[in-house]
């Protein structure tokens, strides 16, 4: 992921009501009192993929306590998806680097439709489930299908086609 700021803003700490934020992967990755000092931050950028840039108003923040709420459920999730790869075997290059040239080839297309806002896991040329938090759809996955939570790729599909 491309980093605007050394260290990453986050909405608790650099952020306003009014704000506007970029978006990538889910994380704050800038921020501005308006949106055109939000594009020229993002076009100072070298190598930044306008096309996974979400912008978004601030409209209100969240609490101090759901914040660390969040976090803590993040913490736990983390902590058991590294738990359970301790039970399997690391996947092989081979099989990442099919799936994931099978995504680039799909990417943009209409089968993927379905899926804008989401993430896809897709594992042996195939999406194989979807979610909106990557974290918990790892997660679940690997136990449903009892494998190695790093073998399968997920990606974001943005809500909106771009072009």
């Amino acid at each position: 992921m491309v980093r605007i700021d050394t260290d990453p803003p986050s909405l608790e700490q650099d952020c306003a009501v009014g704000d506007y934020v970029a978006l990538q992967s889910q994380a704050v990755i800038a921020t501005a009192p308006s949106p055109a000092a939000l594009h020229e931050k993002l076009a100072q950028t070298p190598g930044l993929g306008i096309e996974q840039v979400v912008v978004a108003r601030i409209e209100r923040l969240p609490s101090p306590a759901a914040v660390a709420a969040v976090r803590q459920q993040s913490d736990a999730i983390i902590r058991e998806t590294i738990e359970l790869e301790k039970q399997f075997p690391a996947p092989s290059e081979d099989e990442l680097f099919a799936d994931a040239r099978w995504f680039r080839e799909r990417w943009g297309k209409p089968e993927f439709e379905p899926y804008r806002g989401t993430y896809v896991a897709i594992l042996n040329g195939s999406v194989v489930a979807r979610g909106a938090d990557e974290l918990r759809l790892r997660l679940a996955l690997a136990r449903q299908l009892n494998v190695h939570p790093q073998r399968f790729i997920i990606e974001y599909v943005p809500p909106r086609a771009f072009g």
